[in-house]
């Protein structure tokens, strides 16, 4: 039962913004002059590496900005308020939060 504590680990640091649109913008550059046998994956992976972040971290940034390119293009301004700050309120508070955001928004 006894023995040493283990040390807890610091959550990771975010990245900075710049780093991620820097990021983003080669891999779109990336995709776009892609030929036909080169796979998502494997240009995720070189672009990762040539801005020291995992492919992992690449990818979550690239869905996330087609998503957010999706719903400005498709959403009014109302409803992307309204998904921005249900979005926000799902950060800050967990799925107990959404929830309640939902049943005051829909009041």
């Amino acid at each position: 039962m006894g023995g040493k504590p283990k040390k807890r680990r610091a959550p990771p640091r975010p990245y900075p913004d710049e780093l991620k649109e820097q990021a983003l913008s080669e891999l779109r550059a990336l995709l776009e002059s892609r030929d036909a046998e080169t796979s998502y994956n494997r240009i995720v992976s070189l672009a990762a590496r040539q801005f020291g972040v995992s492919p992992k971290s690449l990818h979550n940034w690239f869905m996330r900005a087609v998503i957010e390119d999706y719903l400005r293009v498709n959403m009014t301004a109302a409803e992307q308020e309204a998904h921005h700050s249900a979005f926000k309120a799902l950060r800050k508070g967990g799925v107990g939060a959404l929830i309640a955001h939902n049943s005051n928004f829909r009041s």
